[in-house]
Order: C-alpha cells, then structure tokens, then sequence
C-alpha cells in the first residue's frame, strides 16, 4: 500500500471517529441544558399535576373582573412544566438524530474504505491481465529475421558491375503467428559500422506467414556500391494485437568471380556491425 493511500485511510478513520464522538456526546447528555429547562425544573410536582381551575367570578363588578385576570403562580407553573415535557421530548429526538448522524458518517466512511478497495482490486486484475497478454503476445507473435537478400539485375548477368539495379530482402518468420510488413529502411556503406538512420524508406505492405519466407519488394540502388560494403537497415512489422516491432539487419556484401565461366555475382552474408541493436 502506498503511502498516500494510508494518507486518505487515515483521514477517513479520523473524521469517522470525530464524528462518532459527537453524535455519542450528543446522545449521553454532555452538552448543557437550556437555560429555560433548568429553570422550569424547580416547580413541584404536586404544584403543577392538575391544568388550572377555571376563574370563578364573583359578585364585585369591575374589581371582581380584575382579579380573574390577574396571573396565578399555579397557572405559570403549569404551563412551565408542560414547557418542559415539550423540550425534553425535542431534546430527545435531537439525541437520536445526532446518533443517527454519526452512525451514517461511520457507514459512509466503511462505503469509502469499500469502493477504495474495490478500485485497487480492479487495478491488481487489470494488470495481471496485462501481463498475461504480454506473456501470450511474447510467446505467440511474430519475429522475423533478415539473413540473406537476392539482387536483381538488368540485361546480361556477366556484366554485373553496369547492370545491378537492386535487391530484394528475404524475410524469415519464426513465430507461431503471421505479421505483416509495414516499412523498411536501408542504406548502404563502406564502414563495417552501424549507421543509426537509414537513408532510404519504403512503405509496401507484404504479409509473412508463420514458419515461412517471403522476399520484401523490389529496392532499388541509385549507386553501385563498392565491393566489398555493408547493407544495413530496419524492417517495422506489426503481429498480434497490431503491436509493432522493429528487426534490425546487416548484411556483407561482396562481389564473388568465379574462376571459370560462370558470371560473376555480388552474395550477401551476414554480419553483425558494432553498436547495432537488438531487435524487439
């Protein structure tokens, strides 16, 4: 667990336990009365068990009615009390809402803790499934070699220093699953060195099954090289799941006379060059 995952946890469990000590300081009583209850709390039971008598009126006229107007202490502590009862009841209820409160801010912050841990369930299944499809892509794709090329010519083959126009690669697949060729770059030197960017590009797609070869189109030279030179370059095939992968290759490349009548012809060997890299 990361830390700032324990850095929410913790925030969730203080509020929870904030929130919890209200509403259970709520429910025992600890904030102060009001000032009306306590006041209130000093009228006697027996003064105020029964609602007050109606006025009897007697013969007096004017001052007869003036004394059934004037307030009675039995009267004001009757309605002290049924005051009081009113309060404790809204007291009461105030207790179980805030009981209620905090019990919802506990279940709030379990749901929290829930979803958290659901969130970084899914991402553990995630990336278990991740590297299952990088296991089964690494066991199953494509890989494709460059060993040899083929060189084309033009007119008669004997004369093969005027009428060399090219090659075509040959493109080895030794996966379990076909790929399909989607660029290849290449270029031409008199340095066994490899050179980091090819010099000339082409983009036409050719399909290599699995366990098969297949010659990369025609690529033309606008030079003649020199004998002997290296023909290095990229070739950027996409397999399962449309991932893309590069195979590098360096070829030797040397013109062979031959000593009786046969025509002379350039073969390619080849030959790994300092600071190639690796294919993926």
């Amino acid at each position: 667990m990361s830390y700032g995952n324990r850095g929410v946890l913790t925030a969730l469990a203080g509020l929870a336990a904030l929130f919890t000590a209200f509403g259970s300081g709520a429910y025992l009583g600890f904030f102060p009365k009001p000032e009306n209850e306590w006041n209130a709390a000093s009228s006697t039971a027996e003064d105020t068990a029964q609602p007050p008598s109606p006025a009897s009126h007697v013969g007096g006229g004017a001052l007869s009615l003036a004394r059934d107007l004037e307030p009675k202490a039995l009267n004001q502590s009757y309605y002290d009390r049924e005051d009081l009862k009113t309060q404790r009841i809204m007291a009461w209820w105030t207790r179980i809402m805030g009981v209620a409160a905090a019990i919802g801010i506990v279940l709030g912050g379990f749901s929290i803790w829930l979803i958290w841990r659901t969130w970084s369930a899914t991402n553990v299944a995630a990336e278990s499934s991740r590297k299952t499809l990088r296991s089964f892509i690494a066991k199953e794709r494509a890989h494709l070699r460059i060993k040899n090329a083929s060189f084309t010519y033009e007119g008669n083959q004997s004369e093969v220093g005027k009428n060399y126009n090219g090659f075509r690669l040959k493109l080895d697949n030794r996966g379990e699953s076909a790929c399909r060729v989607i660029e290849i770059g290449w270029q031409y030197s008199n340095i066994r060195h490899w050179l980091p960017k090819p010099e000339q590009l082409i983009c036409k797609p050719v399909l290599v099954p699995s366990l098969s070869e297949e010659e990369s189109p025609h690529l033309g030279v606008a030079e003649f090289p020199s004998s002997p030179c290296w023909l290095m370059g990229r070739v950027k095939y996409k397999t399962l799941e449309d991932e893309t992968f590069v195979s590098y290759f360096s070829l030797r490349i040397e013109l062979h006379v031959d000593p009786g009548y046969a025509p002379s012809e350039w073969r390619a060997v080849e030959d790994r060059l300092i600071a190639m890299p690796w294919d993926t």
